[in-house]
């Protein structure tokens, strides 16, 4: 087994949205996640706040959409309610931080980000590799059939979903470059990928992938 030490910062790589021209041209898996980030940071019952509407703004995504087998579905996978920061955190923690600390927490909180379940994990064989199939999802053409959504691009889902169709450049991209598998040919390499796209998707349930 491999030391997870060297293991993580050498094989997984993590982005922006907007960063998407960083991908790798190789082959692999690339996984989207929403961001915990907040935009106000003056005091930290305003940064938990903002913390808040973020993620209740890319909630939609959450919910479990697309196909298993023939049969459509649409589960509300979790959901987020806000709170009251002000009286939660009055007399405590709040007047014990400085800006710089709040900051430092931000930071904290959004490299968390990746613990929660992608919301798409997506295989990358063709031509442009990792590269080429997020460029397709950032600046691909919006394609949704309204009379069957499950139908649409994951990009035009997003679109749909949170009505606008630059969300996916404020996400958080992973992916994990595969340019070969020891012992294989080409196309083992892309069966293989194929693979562990399905395992993922049945693992981690992403909420916008399709399943078979």
């Amino acid at each position: 087994m491999g030391d997870l030490n060297k293991l993580i910062p050498n094989t997984l790589k993590f982005f922006w949205g907007k960063d998407w021209e960083d991908a790798p041209e190789s082959p692999g898996i690339y996984a989207w996640f929403i961001p915990f980030k907040a935009h106000d940071q003056r005091t930290l019952a305003e940064w938990f706040t903002s913390l808040d509407a973020n993620i209740e703004t890319f909630s939609q995504l959450t919910r479990l959409t697309g196909r298993v087998g023939c049969i459509d579905i649409s589960i509300t996978t979790s959901s987020h309610g806000g709170e009251d920061w002000n009286s939660r955190l009055e007399g405590r923690d709040e007047r014990n931080l400085s800006t710089q600390a709040i900051e430092t927490l931000a930071d904290l909180v959004l490299a968390l980000s990746i613990f929660s379940t992608p919301i798409y994990v997506g295989k990358a064989c063709g031509k442009g590799g990792i590269r080429g199939r997020l460029s397709d999802h950032i600046n691909g053409r919006f394609r949704l059939t309204p009379d069957d959504p499950y139908l649409g691009t994951f990009a035009s889902r997003v679109a749909h979903l949170l009505e606008n169709k630059d969300s996916l450049r404020d996400c958080i991209v992973a992916c994990l470059p595969i340019s070969s598998v020891p012992d294989t040919t080409p196309e083992l390499t892309r069966n293989f990928i194929g693979h562990l796209e399905h395992f993922l998707h049945r693992s981690l349930k992403p909420a916008q992938s399709k399943r078979g």
